[in-house]
């Protein structure tokens, strides 16, 4: 597959830079590792360094949905809509599994720590199902992805920058999800704030 000219080139964030975040509520996923892109000034993990030439070459399919959204606008929402309308079938999976396990959350190699994605006991049996003798390390959600049966359901926070050009030209179906600013701002704020009333 191509490599993308839009390659996301990021930097170690300074400790002090990543202390000010955290104390205003961004935990981010890797004990205070995280890295800046160098164009758009995205925030990551530490982890998505590692991942990303592996995310911009993850081959798409031309029956896949992709879902792309910033976080917190209604992302599940859409999700549960879209894998609803493609699975009408077999609603009763619903039931069953969450939507994490009926649809793939490719951000997540990049996000989550592999430890944290170790301890998800569900995804990692089916990991150890359908990818035997493959390295979690790899990345654990895009090897589950590339040995499911298509139709796949694909969600991403990343922006179509991030991703191959012929994503485009592959995928037919790429839903985005628009909602005023202030509305994505505002449930973070209250996540953000429901986390700190926890701890």
């Amino acid at each position: 597959m191509e490599e993308t000219a839009y390659q996301l080139e990021v930097e170690e964030m300074p400790e002090n830079e990543v202390n000010r975040l955290i104390k205003i509520g961004f935990k981010g996923y890797t004990n205070k590792k995280l890295v800046k892109s160098k164009v758009g000034g995205i925030i990551l993990s530490a982890r998505y360094a590692n991942m990303a030439k592996k995310i911009r070459t993850f081959e798409f399919r031309s029956d896949d949905i992709i879902v792309m959204t910033y976080p917190k606008s209604g992302t599940t929402w859409l999700q549960e809509t879209l894998w609803s309308m493609r699975h009408s079938h077999e609603l009763h999976l619903a039931e069953k599994e969450s939507i994490s396990q009926r649809t793939y959350f490719i951000d997540a190699d990049g996000l989550y720590s592999l430890d944290h994605q170790m301890s998800m006991k569900p995804q990692l049996n089916r990991f150890r199902s359908l990818c035997p003798g493959k390295n979690p390390e790899d990345g654990i959600v895009m090897q589950l992805a590339a040995a499911s049966n298509t139709p796949r359901v694909i969600k991403t926070h990343l922006p179509l920058s991030v991703y191959p050009r012929s994503l485009l030209d592959v995928c037919k179906s790429l839903y985005t999800l628009c909602i005023k600013s202030r509305g994505c701002s505002a449930s973070i704020e209250i996540k953000l704030f429901s986390r700190k009333r926890q701890s």
